[in-house]
């Protein structure tokens, strides 16, 4: 597996000039289900996450697939990653964020809310547009960086009395259509 990292660093260079992150074998290993593919899995998901963020037109696709894996290390190596969770469908579910993140990154700052003509950005006109109660649990659910975001939205699903994976499932979907109406609106 080590001969992996040379291998990205040779193709990162020819492609861009520059040399590709150092793989982590915890992330290959996950990557692989149990079956050594010898790079062959992390190769072809980061070529799928590479298509995913070109298909939305970000310029740096490859750096963001890049983010992408360096989130999920960081989620295996403090045991946030499912053992059962599917690979693929983890890699785009974080995709997703990265993805949200830097299309509202790319934004100009958003002016005070108190001038009526001041222009408001792209996220926080979707997140107006949703009812009181989604926004509000949009707001609280994402407040929290980690470390402690599972105690955080653990107390929200408790105030909500429902239980974490229903609250996830919502904010998920919530999510989607803030992200949705983003990206319609550019």
């Amino acid at each position: 597996m080590a001969t992996l990292a040379t291998e990205c660093e040779v193709e990162g260079a020819a492609a861009a000039s520059t040399a590709a992150p150092r793989v982590s074998e915890p992330l290959l290993h996950w990557l692989d289900e149990g079956v050594d593919s010898h790079g062959e899995r992390y190769l072809e998901m980061r070529r799928r996450l590479v298509a995913y963020f070109d298909r939305r037109n970000r310029l740096a696709a490859e750096a963001l697939a890049d983010e992408t894996f360096r989130r999920i290390a960081y989620a295996l190596q403090i045991g946030g990653v499912s053992p059962a969770a599917p690979p693929a469908h983890y890699c785009f579910a974080t995709a997703k964020h990265v993805l949200l993140e830097d299309t509202v990154r790319e934004r100009p700052a958003p002016f005070a809310r108190d001038a009526p003509s001041v222009p408001v950005s792209q996220l926080e006109r979707a997140l107006d547009e949703l009812p009181a109660e989604a926004r509000q649990l949009m707001i609280d659910y994402y407040r929290t960086d980690r470390p402690g975001v599972g105690d955080h939205r653990r107390r929200i699903a408790a105030r909500l009395h429902v239980a974490p994976a229903i609250l996830a499932a919502r904010a998920s979907r919530i999510r989607d259509d803030v992200m949705e109406s983003v990206i319609r609106s550019r």
